[in-house]
């Protein structure tokens, strides 16, 4: 070979020029999630080359993921959940289809961490007044064993924050109410990350005011022994809540009166069995308590009260419609005037005049409707000391209805003075009964048709004389052979010369 020959070209080296992907932006998304939750985190990188790439996630806990390859400055995402709570920097880098592989980017820091649980329901009084203070309290635990924060709603709109401090240690706060009303009072629990457990279950809380002292008790400052006494008082609740008051008796006696209405007079009875001075008084309670009123006093001079009654006297039997007398009698150990209550055992009672102690009384009554009654009489001395009630008196009665209205008197229209006119009339009975008839002549003059009765329909006739001249009304009613008297008839028009 001379010196101006050539040799052959050797083979082809390739070489591949290549320049890795640029670093991704830091991943974006979520800085919170809690245990076995997964949170999705994205990134995006370019590839100078304009090479296919694909994401690596470094997420913090010694495990990473890629993604599928996608376009250059795509932006890709993926899923991840953590096991344990902790704070874990989260990374991501490229890489090309020629394994060039980017720096890491900055890293995302996430906090995973567990709620804390639903804390107890808080435990306080359920009562209050307005302004003044009451203590509540409870607890809660972070399963990750953050320390905690306990919230109150309280409410009224205002919550408060306990300080700091270990999981599951209660806690306690104070809260005070301005007005009165019922509140629902409720906690929550919160750790070092800000993440919050659910609310408890609420306690109510009635926030109250106490009502007034009562009024003194209004009522006699004297009396005697066995007779009843009315007193009275009242007290007001701001809240508008109904009272329940108590009556001191002062004679190791109390009585009570349930939800009267704030304002309204309560009002009782008493009656003291022995002579003494007593002090009395009245309080008046809501829910939340009161305040006894100031305490008056009353004298109480001996009585003892009448007898028992003597049983009734009187018919047992009789028809509706008709008047039946009784009798009855009581003595007063002390001498004193009584009088007599009937009790006539259809709901209606009457009262007789004071009489001397041991002396005879009577009073009538009638019955409107049949049946079976039991009549008692109790007595009252003049100081008001009633009696034990006597024994029952039975009566029957049975229905009766009054005579028709009996047909106007038939007979002359016309007479003369001093001279006798025969009249006659006539009714029926509907049940039945013989009747007799009695006119009225208008002179203020009545004749019966005599001492016997009639049946019923039957006619009866009656003569009369008139001693002066005019114009006269002549009617007439029926009486059954029970009692019972009808209405009176049409009038017949009599001119007397």
């Amino acid at each position: 070979m001379d010196n101006n020959s050539s040799s052959l070209w050797s083979p082809p080296l390739v070489v591949v020029v290549n320049s890795p992907p640029n670093q991704p932006a830091i991943p974006a998304g979520q800085s919170l999630a809690r245990p076995g939750i997964k949170a999705q985190f994205s990134t995006s990188g370019e590839d100078p080359d304009g090479d296919m790439v694909r994401y690596i996630f470094d997420w913090g806990d010694g495990s990473v993921s890629r993604t599928d390859w996608t376009k250059s400055g795509r932006e890709e995402s993926m899923e991840h959940s953590w096991q344990r709570a902790a704070s874990y920097e989260i990374r991501a880098r490229t890489q090309d289809g020629a394994n060039a592989s980017s720096p890491w980017s900055p890293p995302l820091r996430i906090t995973v961490n567990s709620p804390p649980n639903r804390p107890a329901i808080p435990a306080g009084q359920s009562l209050a007044r307005p302004g003044i203070k009451a203590q509540f309290s409870t607890s809660g635990e972070d399963p990750d064993g953050d320390q905690v924060q306990y919230t109150f709603d309280w409410g009224d709109g205002s919550v408060s924050k306990t300080n700091w401090t270990k999981s599951g240690r209660a806690e306690s706060m104070h809260h005070s109410w301005e007005k009165a009303g019922s509140y629902e009072i409720r906690a929550r629990v919160e750790d070092s990350t800000n993440a919050s457990s659910p609310w408890s279950e609420s306690i109510s809380i009635v926030v109250n005011t106490l009502p007034s002292r009562p009024d003194q008790l209004s009522g006699p400052g004297y009396g005697y022994a066995m007779v009843p006494y009315h007193f009275q008082t009242s007290a007001i609740d701001q809240d508008g809540d109904f009272l329940n008051y108590t009556f001191d008796w002062g004679d190791g006696t109390t009585d009570t009166i349930d939800l009267i209405g704030p304002g309204i007079n309560a009002s009782l009875n008493h009656t003291w069995t022995g002579p003494g001075a007593y002090q009395i008084r009245a309080i008046a309670l809501d829910r939340m308590g009161g305040d006894w009123s100031e305490q008056r006093s009353i004298n109480i001079d001996p009585n003892e009260p009448p007898d028992p009654p003597r049983d009734l006297y009187g018919v047992r039997s009789g028809f509706t419609g008709n008047g039946y007398s009784y009798f009855t009698m009581t003595r007063d150990p002390d001498g004193d005037r009584v009088m007599h209550v009937l009790d006539w055992g259809d709901g209606t009672t009457i009262e007789t005049d004071p009489v001397c102690s041991g002396s005879l009384q009577n009073a009538s009554h009638i019955w409107s409707r049949p049946g079976e009654y039991l009549v008692r009489v109790g007595s009252m001395d003049e100081k008001g000391a009633p009696s034990q009630w006597s024994g029952p008196f039975l009566v029957a009665i049975k229905a009766n209805d009054p005579p028709e209205q009996p047909a106007m008197p038939s007979g002359p229209a016309a007479g003369q003075s001093l001279i006798s006119h025969k009249y006659a009339t006539s009714a029926r009975d509907p049940d039945g009964d013989a009747v007799k008839y009695v006119f009225d002549w208008g002179d203020g003059t009545t004749s019966w048709t005599g001492l016997g009765y009639l049946s019923s329909g039957e006619e009866s006739a009656v003569s009369h004389k008139w001693i002066q001249p005019g114009v006269y009304q002549i009617k007439a009613a029926a009486l059954d052979d029970k009692g019972l008297i009808s209405d009176w008839s049409g009038a017949l028009l009599v001119k007397i010369g």
